[in-house]
């Protein structure tokens, strides 16, 4: 008998996408499905749309529930799961009709405890192909240099990219995180596999064009947050490859303090002292000079502020995102 699937698709307020997303599950060529719809508290016609798509296809599970996050929601499907393999869904997104069936048949044929697909990221009508190389490893040993160009480029970040075996997660989703917690997520279900499987196919859609999206926003956490989850990231590395060396992975942590002080000029409502008491806290940071010493770093402007942050130039720094945000507003490129 074919192995069953369950496809958990955390919902908040996306009655806009939300249709266009399920019927994508729904017309799926691979047909032995368990869809369950975590909705989590929405407080628009989500639930509606859920209730009125059910009537409609059997697979269809509703969870309704007190708005506690996506992370509690994806766990609330995870528990009641009962497919041998788990895919997620966004509810802004959708997924090409046969990309399940592409990564059952992948996971299948190779005996795999994760496949690892590309993705296309939608933004305002502009869409942008992310494909990994097609890459198979009978060990998590030699997995070591994949995963690391897999994280360089953001495909180790969100779980809607990949299928896992139900049986191999250990660990759900931390509740207590709002940023990262996909991230430790993979971490911790990847340190439990031993063949691993990428195919360089982009079958997820991700729609950013309509999200309220954490990336628009600046949250005073978002630095320590960062910090948190480059040392998972080192520790990872340490634990299953026997790395110390993080020049290669310091590359995105640098890029994450780039765009950490950049919204801290762009986007914090604070006075201009208070912006500089940040950046300062920032750059005289004992860990982030550390992880910034040997970073092996491509981007002009990254490498410009890297160096700034080694001479602890704070308000040149603030000059360099004022410079930019006029520039932006000018609508100079």
């Amino acid at each position: 008998m074919l192995a069953k699937i369950s496809v958990i698709v955390p919902i908040y307020n996306s009655e806009k996408s939300l249709p266009r997303c399920l019927k994508s599950i729904m017309s799926q060529s691979f047909k032995n499905l368990e869809i369950i719809l975590v909705n989590d508290g929405s407080q628009d016609a989500s639930l509606e749309i859920c209730e009125k798509f059910r009537q409609k296809d059997n697979r269809i599970i509703i969870i309704n529930k007190k708005n506690s996050g996506v992370s509690a929601a994806r766990n609330s499907g995870l528990k009641i799961a009962t497919g041998e393999f788990i895919q997620f869904v966004d509810a802004d997104d959708f997924i090409n009709f046969n990309m399940i069936e592409c990564m059952f048949k992948n996971i299948n044929e190779n005996n795999a405890d994760i496949v690892i697909c590309g993705y296309n990221k939608i933004s305002s009508n502009k869409v942008k192909k992310k494909s990994p190389n097609n890459f198979n490893t009978d060990s998590l040993i030699g997995f070591r240099d994949c995963f690391i160009n897999l994280y360089k480029n953001a495909f180790l970040n969100a779980p809607w990219n990949k299928l896992y075996c139900r049986k191999k997660i250990k660990t759900f989703f931390d509740e207590s995180l709002s940023i990262g917690e996909d991230l430790l997520f993979n971490l911790s279900y990847i340190s439990n596999c031993d063949k691993i499987s990428v195919i360089n196919q982009n079958l997820y859609n991700y729609d950013v064009s309509l999200q309220n999206s954490l990336a628009c926003k600046y949250d005073e956490k978002l630095f320590y947050n960062k910090l948190y989850l480059n040392e998972e990231v080192q520790k990872f590395l340490k634990k299953n490859f026997n790395l110390n060396d993080f020049s290669k992975i310091n590359e995105v942590f640098a890029k994450e303090i780039y765009y950490y002080l950049k919204k801290i000029v762009f986007l914090s409502k604070e006075q201009k002292k208070e912006k500089l008491k940040k950046i300062k806290s920032c750059v005289e940071n004992n860990n982030v000079r550390n992880m910034l010493y040997n970073a092996k770093i491509t981007d002009f402007q990254i490498k410009i502020i890297c160096k700034l942050i080694k001479v602890k130039q704070i308000k040149i720094i603030y000059k360099f995102f004022c410079l930019k945000k006029l520039i932006n507003k000018n609508g100079v490129r």
